[in-house]
C-alpha cells in the first residue's frame, strides 16, 4: 500500500482548526488521493466514479472538482505520490545492500528483482492503473516524475555495478544500464502485474523460478554484453 499522510491532529486526537489554508487544501488532496488508493483495491479505475470517490474521501464532490478537473487529472498526483513510495523504498533497499557488500553481481541482482516483484506485488492496484492509462494518455503531463524515476533506479542498481567492478568485470554504460532496467521492469510487469493475462498466464513459472531465471539473464546481458 502507498504510503499515506494523515490529517494533522491535536494531541486529543481533533483536527486542527487553524492549519493555513494552504495546509489544508494539501490535506484534502492527500484524503482524496488516499481514498483513491482504498477505491482501487476493490474496483477498476474505469469503474471508480467522481461521487463514490468524494464519498470515500468524506468531501463534497465540489471541493474535489476545485482540485482535479477530472477523474482523468488524478493520475499525475497518483503517480507523484508513487514516486515518493519509490523512493523512500529504494533507500531502504540500497541501505539492505550495503550491508551486503561482499556478495556477488549474481546474488545483488537476484535480491533486486525479488524486491521489486514483492513491491509491485504490494502496490498492484495503483500501478496497475498507471501502467495502462499513461499508455492511453500519453498527453497526461506528470511534470518532474521521470527525473526522480531516473535517480531512483540509478540508486537501486548501483550495488550491482559495483560488484560487477569488485568481480573483475568493465562497468556498464548508459545504453546497457537503460536495457537493463528495460528488461527487469517489463518483465516484472507483466508478472506482477498482470499474472492472469497472456503471456504471463502461459508461462507456467512460479515465483522462484521466475525470480532465478529473470535474474540470471540480467546477468548474463551485463557480463556477456560488456566482455564480447
Amino acid at each position: 500500500m502507498l504510503l499515506h499522510w494523515p490529517l494533522s491532529e491535536t494531541s486529543n486526537g481533533s483536527t486542527l482548526a487553524h492549519q493555513p489554508q494552504q495546509q489544508r487544501s494539501l490535506d484534502t488532496q492527500n484524503r482524496i488521493l488516499a481514498a483513491l488508493e482504498r477505491l482501487l483495491e476493490k474496483y477498476f479505475f474505469e469503474h471508480i466514479t467522481t461521487r463514490q470517490l468524494a464519498k470515500e474521501a468524506e468531501v463534497a464532490p465540489a471541493t474535489l472538482y476545485r482540485r482535479f478537473k477530472d477523474k482523468n487529472a488524478l493520475l499525475p498526483a497518483l503517480y507523484e505520490r508513487y514516486d515518493q513510495q519509490l523512493n523512500l523504498w529504494g533507500k531502504a533497499l540500497w541501505d539492505e545492500d550495503q550491508q551486503r557488500r561482499h556478495t556477488t553481481v549474481q546474488e545483488r541482482v537476484t535480491h533486486v528483482v525479488q524486491e521489486h516483484v514483492n513491491f509491485y506485488r504490494d502496490n498492484q492496484p495503483i500501478l496497475r492503473t498507471l501502467y495502462l492509462y499513461l499508455r492511453l494518455h500519453s498527453d497526461i503531463d506528470l511534470g518532474g516524475s521521470a527525473s526522480g524515476r531516473k535517480a531512483a533506479y540509478r540508486m537501486i542498481l548501483a550495488p550491482i555495478f559495483e560488484a560487477l567492478g569488485q568481480q573483475g568485470h568493465e562497468q556498464p554504460g548508459e545504453t546497457q544500464i537503460k536495457m537493463f532496467c528495460l528488461i527487469m521492469i517489463t518483465s516484472i510487469n507483466e508478472r506482477a502485474l498482470f499474472s492472469t493475462t497472456t503471456p504471463a498466464r502461459l508461462l507456467e513459472l512460479n515465483d522462484e523460478d521466475f525470480v532465478r531465471e529473470l535474474s540470471r539473464n540480467l546477468v548474463g546481458y551485463l557480463v556477456l554484453k560488456r566482455n564480447n
